[in-house]
Order: C-alpha cells, then sequence, then structure tokens
C-alpha cells in the first residue's frame, strides 16, 4: 500500500502530499481520500479542495462531517 505524507493532522483535518498521478477525489481503491481511510482507520475522508491527477501538491483533508 501506498502511504501518503501527512505534514499535520488532528482531529479535524488532515494537510498531506499528494503525488502526482493519484486522484484527489473519491475514485476507487487507489484515491488519495481511500488511501487515508486505510492510513488513518478513518472512516470519512472528506475532500476540501483538488489537485488534477497529474499534479502533485499539498492537500487538506477534512477528518469528520462537521
Amino acid at each position: 500500500m501506498l502511504l501518503i505524507p501527512i505534514l499535520y493532522a488532528d482531529a479535524h483535518i488532515a494537510v498531506c502530499v499528494k503525488p502526482s498521478g493519484i486522484v484527489s477525489q473519491e475514485a476507487g481503491d487507489s484515491s488519495v481520500p481511500a488511501l487515508l481511510r486505510k492510513q488513518l482507520g478513518k472512516e470519512y475522508i472528506g475532500v476540501v479542495h483538488r489537485l488534477d491527477k497529474d499534479v502533485g501538491g499539498v492537500m487538506v483533508y477534512a477528518l469528520n462531517r462537521s
């Protein structure tokens, strides 16, 4: 399993580095949200913003719905 580098995480958000070539929104088992769910053991990973698949960079994901 590919590990997503996490720069910061608390009870509400995770800031991570999205590698290029991986989808930043829900799109199967190899998307960043799916990988983060497995890596962090969370049921919910919300997409705050997105980057194109071919672009790598820093992303913020919500860890809860509130």
